[in-house]
């Protein structure tokens, strides 16, 4: 638990000068929410912050935890590389991809490579593609995109294709 709120402050304590961040944690699920709020709340200080790569393995993360991690994108207007993975995350559900995508129009003039990956993520569905199409829509610089959506078995045909209508309208995209 300690180690969440020491990265948090270290993150605090560099925030002027780091551009790029990676954070792997697997199935650590003695983590408490707050600790795991506390450390996507801190990302909002890294306003120089070019790259980013979550790696959230199996965590048990909350509405909460997505609402933070959103609310940072607004500071990180410098980033040009986002990698979110959200493997096996049991609580992600179209909500959490609402809250997750909206404010992704922060990053409309500097993001160009986006990773999301939410293999075994049993609570996705169309509607939570819908959601990210939303959010997808507002990346005009988008160039590279990588979606994994594995053993997501609610998704059926109509969340693929408003995702593939929307990737198509990306003119940016190779």
């Amino acid at each position: 638990r300690n180690i969440l709120n020491s990265l948090a402050s270290s993150l605090q304590s560099s925030a002027s000068s780091l551009q790029k961040y990676t954070v792997h944690f697997r199935y650590l699920h003695k983590f408490i929410p707050s600790d795991i709020h506390s450390l996507m709340s801190s990302l909002k200080d890294l306003k120089h912050l070019r790259k980013l790569d979550l790696d959230l393995l199996g965590l048990k993360l909350d509405s909460k935890s997505f609402q933070e991690l959103s609310a940072s994108f607004k500071s990180l207007t410098k980033l040009e590389n986002l990698s979110l993975n959200f493997f096996n995350c049991e609580t992600f559900s179209s909500l959490e991809m609402e809250a997750l995508v909206q404010n992704f129009d922060s990053f409309e003039s500097s993001l160009t490579s986006f990773s999301l990956s939410c293999d075994g993520c049993r609570n996705l569905d169309d509607q939570t593609l819908e959601k990210l199409s939303g959010g997808l829509k507002t990346l005009i610089k988008l160039s590279k995109i990588h979606l994994s959506f594995n053993s997501c078995r609610k998704i059926g045909d109509s969340g693929v294709e408003n995702l593939t209508s929307v990737l198509s309208e990306l003119s940016s995209l190779e």
